[in-house]
């Protein structure tokens, strides 16, 4: 079984806000599981997708300045 990460390690290992990875899970960028009590899990490539959404969606904000 692959080893789960919390939205804290997500965070920790994208150098990105626990905010931002919850918004980006949360709008279906950055696939995840919930256990019952709703915490969620990512798989050991959330923080490399949480990379990529956050450069993509901040440089499409750059251009439109």
């Amino acid at each position: 079984m692959q080893r789960q990460l919390s939205t804290g390690e997500v965070a920790r290992e994208a150098q990105i806000s626990e905010h931002r990875v919850r918004v980006y899970a949360d709008a279906g960028l950055l696939p995840c599981e919930r256990d019952p009590t709703g915490k969620r899990f990512f798989s050991p490539d959330a923080p490399e997708v949480a990379r990529a959404v956050f450069k993509q969606r901040n440089s499409r904000a750059r251009r439109t300045r």
